[in-house]
C-alpha cells in the first residue's frame, strides 16, 4: 500500500514515528540554512565575496561540504577522527567571531558552537580532535555510536 504513495519506503523506527523523523530532518535543514546564512552575512559585512566563499568551501573545509557523509563516517561509526584539531577549530571559530563582531554581524550559532567545542576539549574522552564536540554531545546525551548503531 505504501509503495503507491512513494517510490522509496524508509523504515526509521516504530510505526508512528515518521512525523518525528520528518521534524528532525526539517530542523537539520533549517539549522544548516541558518548557519550558512550567518556565515554569509558575516562574510559580506567583513568585505568577502559571499558567493565566492560558498563556492570555496570544498577547498577550505572539505568536511563542511558533505557534512552528512562526515557524520556517517566519523560519528555513527564511533571513530570521531578529524583532520582538524580542536585547538585549530577553536582558533578558526574565534577568528570568525572576532571578524563578525568587528563587522557588526552577530553569529549566535557560531558562538554556541565555540562554547560547546571549549567544553568538549575538557571532557574525559577528549582526544584533541575537532570532532571531540560530537563525542561530548553524544556522551552528555548518554548515546554511544559505533558498530552496534
Amino acid at each position: 500500500l505504501l509503495s503507491a504513495f512513494s517510490a522509496k519506503i524508509l523504515r526509521l523506527g516504530e510505526l508512528g514515528t515518521g512525523p518525528l523523523a520528518k521534524a528532525l530532518a526539517s530542523a537539520f535543514g533549517a539549522l544548516s540554512i541558518a548557519i550558512h546564512t550567518e556565515m554569509l552575512i558575516a562574510a559580506k559585512k567583513a568585505g568577502l565575496d559571499p558567493a565566492g566563499l560558498l563556492g570555496a568551501l570544498s577547498l577550505l573545509s572539505p568536511d563542511a561540504v558533505n557534512a552528512a557523509a562526515t557524520v556517517e563516517a566519523q560519528v555513527l561509526s564511533g571513530r570521531y577522527d578529524s583532520r582538524l584539531t580542536s585547538k585549530r577549530l577553536q582558533e578558526d571559530l574565534g577568528r570568525a567571531l572576532d571578524a563578525a563582531r568587528a563587522a557588526a554581524a552577530p553569529m549566535p550559532f557560531h558562538a554556541l558552537l565555540l562554547a560547546a567545542v571549549l567544553a568538549a576539549a575538557h571532557s574525559p574522552r577528549a582526544t584533541g580532535g575537532a570532532l571531540d564536540v560530537a563525542r561530548w554531545m553524544a556522551d552528555n546525551a548518554g548515546v554511544e555510536f559505533g558498530a552496534a548503531t
